[in-house]
């Protein structure tokens, strides 16, 4: 299942990197790949990951997911 998400906060390469990381930290996430140009993460994974979960991650952090897009 693949997606993309708009992630508010990612403005820099240290930040993309840390997106990457708790990105990765989900269960059933297999890949991951970040633009800076548009603020968005694409997931790829082997089930649907959750609101909640994708909130989880970044809780500690200034980063948010405003928007999920079903690819």
């Amino acid at each position: 299942m693949k997606e993309k998400l708009i992630i508010d906060g990612m403005k820099c390469e240290g930040c993309a990197k840390n997106v990457f990381r708790r990105l990765h930290s989900i269960s059933g996430v297999e890949s991951v790949s970040l633009s800076l140009e548009d603020n968005s993460a694409t997931i790829d994974s082997s089930q649907q990951i959750s609101q909640k979960e994708l909130d989880s991650v970044f809780i500690d952090s200034h980063y948010k997911v405003s928007q999920v897009i079903k690819m």
